[in-house]
């Protein structure tokens, strides 16, 4: 290897390892999710106190085995609305009224949140006040007629195929962390997997004889995910290498140490090799599912197929998690239209056009004269034409 590589790949593991560190801390530093115990406890019991009763919801999503994502997320929306309501002298589940949600939705927005992450903010108030009210520690729910802000809608954002070509040639060949960074790029847009999906996906779950994954999504349901040829390859290549430095552990992508993949060092991985391929457009690992979808769609894949490989149990979440690009819009209308390509001078003459000789020219005068006449007629109609 050339001094010059020596020196990528060696700035490359210390970026990784930043980004573990970084990872780690934010871990530790993120709210318990469920410190409480056995949320049977509650049933028996109702909790009192804002953070008794939230600690209470985390351990009842944790036992209905929530993604650790799902359970950080509900954390820090549900600690920032405690801590809000106690400014306000609010200890007690029971004392919230609709007015002081309100004012907590119009404060978020106020402080510069977008309307998705207010909206987000206010789907988990409503989800542990629902719990809350099941269990019997309120009476109702004082988050049930209150309204989210309107969210803008915006189409994902989807590299062209080109990009994507671009972005899958960057890993250089050659070392541990190369050969794996063109295994996890290849299997994210091969499978369109959740970052969660891939950084979880263990090596008894992937078959390169068949090139299939089993996947386990949101709420530990099971799917199957298929692997192209190029990223059979990759992994096939990645796995070799990866033996040798973490033979004993469970998971497919290992850092350079041999411990296991955070979701943060997946994206400085994908964003590091999109700024490499001249990338401008942000990608993430999301965007490369986006752009999984988005080209299968493009190439005729019907909808409830994409459906299935993504993991959706909607299908309206498919519809609009995904977007028909122009180009297969104008594909479809050119095809299907009937007169989408016919020029207009292709429209077949009249019939007196056809036989009676200087037709043509006559139709011509007689529009020339009838367009003289609309001018006179629009100046006398149009003041501004007087």
């Amino acid at each position: 290897m050339s001094d010059g590589k020596r020196r990528g790949a060696a700035a490359e593991e210390r970026s990784e390892a930043r980004g573990e560190r970084a990872a780690a801390r934010a871990k530790s530093a993120a709210p318990p999710v469920g410190a409480t115990g056995d949320a049977r406890a509650s049933d028996a019991t109702p909790p009192s106190g804002l953070r008794t009763s939230i600690a209470a919801f985390l351990s009842d999503l944790r036992a209905r085995d929530a993604s650790q994502h799902t359970l950080r997320a509900y954390g820090t929306d549900l600690t920032t609305l405690a801590t809000w309501l106690e400014g306000r002298g609010i200890l007690e589940p029971a004392q919230i009224r609709r007015n002081d949600l309100r004012a907590w939705i119009h404060e978020r927005g106020d402080a510069g949140l977008e309307a998705r992450s207010v909206a987000r903010h206010l789907s988990s108030a409503r989800s542990w006040l629902r719990f809350l009210e099941r269990r019997g520690a309120i009476e109702d729910s004082p988050a049930r007629t209150l309204r989210a802000p309107r969210r803008e809608k915006r189409l994902p954002s989807v590299l062209r195929q080109r990009e994507i070509e671009g972005l899958l040639a960057r890993p250089a060949s050659g070392g541990f962390l190369a050969l794996r960074d063109a295994a996890l790029l290849e299997v994210l847009y091969s499978t369109g997997l959740r970052v969660s999906e891939l950084v979880g996906l263990e090596l008894d779950r992937v078959d390169l004889r068949s090139g299939l994954v089993r996947v386990l999504g949101k709420r530990k349901k099971e799917r199957l995910a298929i692997l192209g040829r190029p990223a059979r390859e990759a992994l096939e290549l990645y796995l070799a290498e990866r033996a040798s430095r973490a033979p004993a552990h469970p998971r497919v992508f290992v850092n350079q140490r041999g411990g296991p993949l955070s979701d943060r060092s997946v994206r400085t991985i994908v964003d590091r090799h999109r700024r490499g391929a001249g990338i401008e457009t942000h990608a993430s690992p999301h965007t490369l599912r986006h752009s999984f979808a988005t080209h299968l769609l493009d190439a005729g894949a019907d909808l409830r197929s994409v459906q299935e490989l993504l993991g959706h149990a909607d299908l309206a979440t498919t519809q609009v998690y995904t977007h028909v690009s122009v180009a297969r819009l104008r594909d479809v209308y050119q095809r299907a239209h009937p007169r989408a390509l016919r020029s207009a001078s292709s429209r077949p003459r009249s019939r007196r056009a056809q036989q009676v000789p200087g037709a043509d020219a006559d139709a011509e005068k007689a529009e020339e004269l009838s367009s003289r006449g609309r001018e006179k007629s629009s100046s006398i109609d149009d003041p501004k034409g007087i």
